[in-house]
């Protein structure tokens, strides 16, 4: 797998992943998705992949330096399960880290176990691995200085509604949910995953 750098120092590290969800009758449904790493004084993981992709997910630490324990904040974009799978792998290695997700996925990634039973999807346990504990609320406007990089939280629309995404201040990087947005002199790149945004 290929880890791309950008951002201030080359410090934030991006991929795209490939995975399968199984579905009945022997037929899959093929996905990608997204991890990023800011490697600033201040670590943090944005989305944390399937259980598939956790030799991934170390490998692109490892390419940093760091394990689980080096990181301080984990931000899951949404509730679901590529962006969620090793959240609790991630806790009990590290007890120290903060999660934050959209304030409507919090219930559903704290107590995964349950919901998953509510709403059941084909080869979902396969690809979360628990429950997890304390997850905090992203609020608009919120911002994270790590030190040499600062992340504001956003939302396209309303708080209920909306699309949360993450602003890196200083590299004019996007995260939203479903891609990553580069802007540079000017031009919108759009970069990783098949579903990613149209407009920066």
């Amino acid at each position: 797998m290929v880890y791309l750098r950008t951002g201030t120092d080359e410090r934030v590290y991006y991929t795209v992943f490939s995975y399968r969800i199984m579905l009945p009758y022997g037929k899959s449904l093929s996905m990608s998705s997204y991890f990023v790493l800011l490697n600033y004084n201040k670590k943090m993981l944005v989305n944390t992949g399937v259980i598939e992709s956790q030799g991934d997910l170390e490998a692109l630490l490892n390419t940093a330096g760091l394990d689980y324990f080096d990181l301080d904040y984990i931000v899951n974009m949404s509730s679901r399960p590529e962006h969620i799978g090793l959240n609790s792998l991630i806790q009990y290695s590290n007890k120290k880290a903060l999660f934050l997700a959209p304030p409507g996925d919090i219930a559903y990634i704290e107590d995964t176990v349950r919901a998953h039973e509510e709403r059941y999807v084909p080869g979902f346990y396969r690809m979360v691995s628990g429950n997890t504990e304390g997850v905090e609320a992203l609020c608009r406007g919120r911002v994270f200085d790590l030190g040499g990089e600062k992340v504001s939280v956003s939302i396209d629309g309303d708080e209920r509604t909306g699309k949360y995404f993450l602003d890196l201040q200083d590299s004019c990087i996007k995260l939203y949910p479903d891609g990553v947005c580069l802007k540079r002199q000017e031009k919108h790149q759009v970069l990783l995953t098949k579903e990613a945004v149209n407009d920066c």
